[in-house]
């Protein structure tokens, strides 16, 4: 079976070499790695077999870091057709389904236990006249070939888990001792294949804690436009894994330093110029920019982590990586979307006025309604789904409302709690509170306190007087007169004022002398 699937396999020139190897101790602890080790082991009875990509860089740099690694997707990388690969797995008691089959990729899993895993073939890449997507796809039976068409040094490693061995094509194993993020071969060359790829470069970065490289970073710098040609979604993808990453604000920053920004979120951009007032009691921080740093930097905060298990019923000895997956797998990648552009607004609503005294005032009121306007135009940008859109457009424009929870009316604010994205909302306008110098967020823990409450508190009571007897009693007609009153017995009802039908009548009785007297006033207002 084997020869015959091979005739019709695209060979390549003989490897070269490996540039290094390193042996590890390494024993398959997860499911996911002792489902992968027996996968390897059948595949390499016919075929070169390892893992490759994240699992490789990130079990290397936790290492190197002395850092705790979390094991998360497996890939598989083989010389074998997908076919092959695809009937020897089935044969070993996994079920096989082709996602790729182009791209030589199938899924393996256990019917019984979920997980898949991705097998994919080596392959080259030829041509990227979009400078996103390869003219041509060509499977390989060269691993090395296969490693010098990824995108960074620390992407391209193999290991093999049968011997415990790194396999490195490309410098990689180098490149993680001296905590070095480099593309693979020239960087040109390589962001010109894919310019998505400076957006990765940023992500990497970032979540692998590595300096930067100054040849890299003036590659980017030059071809910062380009990322303009893009995708939109590509480009959607990419920003969604960077807002998801622990320290998201210095990538952010590095998209502003690398050139990226003004091309990909140019709202945030220009933020940098929207400077608020050092006269303000709130908002030390100066740029409109920097304090939406500072928002999205709450979020690896102690603070916000505290609420963050809190809300997720987590323990404090959970890692707070797990927590943050947990998090977004509860309310999804919307509100650091929705913190990244809650200030959006405050470039067209600043407004500076002097005073009598000479001093100037500037104020941002409505900011949070062209904040808004601007979320659906970056949603039709990144062709977001309706509901990604909808919902990060009402986070934004309601940001402000936790802030006025205290002067709302009992019925309106246990209204308001009772929104499905009530938590998001709170979690949003915590970022923004701890954005600000100095910190705000006394006001917001009380909030989430609210919100438990509220949760834990008793049904509603039932009607204390219906409307009819109210316009027996106090002898009025259907029309506004009758529902303020019946608004003001609820209001009471809820405050724990009145708690018997008798004080609820005569609760409207002086409410309704108290309406009689305000109408002459109002009349003479007008």
């Amino acid at each position: 079976m084997s020869e015959k699937l091979s005739e019709k396999f695209e060979g390549t020139p003989a490897s070269r070499g490996v540039v290094a190897e390193k042996l590890l101790r390494w024993k398959a602890e997860t499911k996911d790695e002792k489902d992968g080790l027996l996968m390897v082991r059948e595949l390499q009875k016919r075929g070169k077999t390892y893992f490759a990509g994240g699992y490789v860089r990130d079990m290397l740099l936790s290492r190197e870091f002395k850092k705790p690694f979390k094991p998360k997707d497996i890939d598989i990388a083989t010389e074998l057709p997908p076919e092959e690969s695809s009937a020897i797995l089935e044969s070993a008691g996994f079920e096989t389904k082709f996602v790729g089959k182009s791209f030589g990729v199938l899924k393996a899993f256990r019917v019984d236990q979920g997980h898949a895993l991705d097998v994919a073939t080596f392959r080259v890449e030829e041509e990227y006249a979009d400078g996103a997507h390869p003219d041509k796809v060509v499977l390989i039976r060269d691993p090395e070939k296969d490693a010098e068409r990824r995108d960074f040094t620390i992407n391209a490693l193999f290991f093999d888990p049968v011997e415990g061995k790194v396999i490195d094509y490309v410098g990689g194993l180098k490149d993680i001792k001296e905590r070095v993020l480099r593309p693979v071969g020239d960087p040109e060359k390589r962001f010109a294949e894919d310019y998505s790829r400076m957006l990765r470069y940023v992500r990497f970065r970032n979540q692998c804690e590595l300096p930067f490289d100054r040849k890299v970073q003036d590659v980017i710098k030059r071809n910062a436009e380009k990322i303009m040609d893009i995708a939109p979604e590509k480009v959607r993808k990419e920003l969604d894994a960077i807002l998801k990453l622990p320290k998201n604000y210095l990538a952010v920053a590095d998209m502003e330093r690398l050139g990226l920004l003004q091309y990909v979120l140019p709202e945030m951009s220009a933020l940098q110029e929207v400077m608020h007032p050092r006269s303000a009691p709130y908002h030390k921080e100066g740029s409109v920019f920097r304090h939406t740093l500072e928002a999205l930097r709450s979020f690896g905060s102690k603070p916000y982590m505290a609420r963050m298990r809190e809300m997720l019923s987590l323990s404090e000895g959970m890692d707070p990586g797990d927590v943050r997956d947990r998090f977004f797998k509860r309310y999804g990648g919307e509100v650091p979307w929705a913190v990244l552009c809650h200030d959006l607004g405050k470039r067209t609503k600043q407004q500076t006025r002097t005073l009598p005294n000479g001093d100037t005032r500037t104020t941002f009121v409505g900011h949070e309604l062209d904040s808004r306007d601007m979320v659906r135009d970056i949603a039709k940008r990144f062709n977001f789904s309706a509901e990604r859109r909808d919902k990060i457009m009402w986070l934004v424009e309601n940001h402000l409302i936790p802030r006025d929870f205290p002067k709302m009316k009992v019925s309106k604010a246990r209204a308001f709690l009772q929104h499905p994205w009530i938590e998001e909302l709170l979690f949003v306008s915590l970022a923004d509170s701890m954005g600000s110098i100095p910190i705000r967020a006394e006001q917001m823990n009380r909030l989430f306190e609210m919100l438990q409450e509220e949760r834990n508190r008793p049904p509603e009571p039932k009607e204390l007087i219906s409307g009819k007897i109210l316009m027996e009693e106090l002898e009025l007609k259907p029309g506004k007169a009758i529902g303020r009153i019946k608004d003001a017995i609820r209001e009471a009802q809820l405050e724990g004022k009145i708690k018997t039908p008798e004080e609820a009548l005569e609760f409207a009785r002086a409410f309704k002398k108290d309406m009689k007297e305000e109408a002459p006033e109002e009349r003479r207002k007008k």
